[in-house]
């Protein structure tokens, strides 16, 4: 393709919506001057080209939180689920389209190459990141990359720069709290903590659903409690309350929540740093809320032969 040099930037002519209009290749050097030219050029008769050449990490990642919002809103998926992907795609974007200096930078997609994914893994290793919160990123990658292409932002292909079987072996956790650590838990946290924990240990509900935990959702009888889940139709459901120790908790819980506006708790913004500290100042192993439900499951599996703790 023919160039032309005005002062030392090299020029040429693309045609655009049958317009002859002169562009700058922003190149010194002949030779590459030559190569942008025919990349105008294409783009010029290729708007899917164009628009792959300048879509960003972050123009994939909106695609997927946009989708994703859009089947919140329909049902078919939960609000927890979109919160997790913006949690995973805030990751993403930090490590790929921040610079040295901490400033922003917006990564490419058309030059997105497995050797980078690579040093992103190798990056969020040397952050401390768990193999399996790694997975949950890579993920996020894949779904958004997935878009891109359909959307024609990209025109890779996401096996070719994501790793091979790179999800780590399932072990699910066995931790569960005994009689004796549930106590001490109970009497290290603030009363409205305290009620909630009680609640799950109770009922099974997981943190989403304490969230949405209203008063009115208990029998007058604490004979069972509505459980308002999200995540999938079978979540919405009403649990029996059978055995004395879930009633004594579910008790404890309705007298200390401190919820506003029917809730029956208050909001709680950092469990998982809360309930470590607590556990750590009553010397237990620490536990997470998915702990707390597997405590019920276990309590009831065992025939519900634990002694009354409040």
């Amino acid at each position: 393709m023919r160039v032309f040099r005005r002062g030392k930037v090299w020029y040429c002519y693309v045609y655009e919506n049958g317009r002859r209009i002169q562009r700058s290749t922003r190149c010194h050097d002949r030779r590459a001057a030559e190569t942008r030219a025919r990349e105008l050029e294409r783009d010029s008769v290729d708007p899917d080209h164009a628009a792959a050449a300048k879509a960003t990490l972050t123009d994939a990642l909106q695609l997927l939180l946009k989708e994703r919002l859009e089947q919140a809103r329909a049902g078919r998926r939960s609000f927890e689920t979109v919160h997790f992907y913006e949690t995973k795609a805030g990751h993403l974007v930090r490590v790929f389209e921040t610079a040295d200096d901490g400033a922003r930078v917006p990564f490419r997609l058309a030059g997105l190459q497995a050797r980078q994914v690579d040093a992103y893994i190798s990056r969020r290793r040397s952050e401390g990141a768990h193999e399996g919160t790694i997975n949950k990123e890579l993920v996020t990658l894949r779904a958004s990359l997935k878009l891109a292409v359909r959307a024609r932002l990209w025109l890779g292909n996401p096996a070719a720069v994501l790793p091979v079987s790179f999800a780590p072996e399932y072990r699910p956790r066995e931790r569960y709290l005994t009689p004796s650590e549930l106590q001490k838990l109970l009497g290290a946290l603030l009363a409205d903590q305290a009620a909630r924990v009680a609640f799950i240990v109770a009922t099974s509900a997981c943190w989403g659903e304490t969230n949405r935990a209203m008063r009115v959702d208990v029998a007058d009888d604490l004979s069972t409690v509505f459980i308002r889940g999200t995540k999938r139709s079978t979540r919405l459901r009403t649990v029996p309350i059978v055995s004395e120790t879930q009633r004594s908790l579910l008790s404890h819980s309705l007298a200390n929540a401190q919820g506003d506006a029917g809730l029956l708790f208050r909001p709680w913004t950092n469990v998982r740093r809360d309930l470590r500290a607590a556990c750590e100042a009553v010397k237990i192993p620490p536990c997470s809320p998915n702990d707390l439900r597997r405590t019920c499951a276990t309590w009831l599996r065992a025939g519900g032969a634990t002694p009354d703790l409040i």
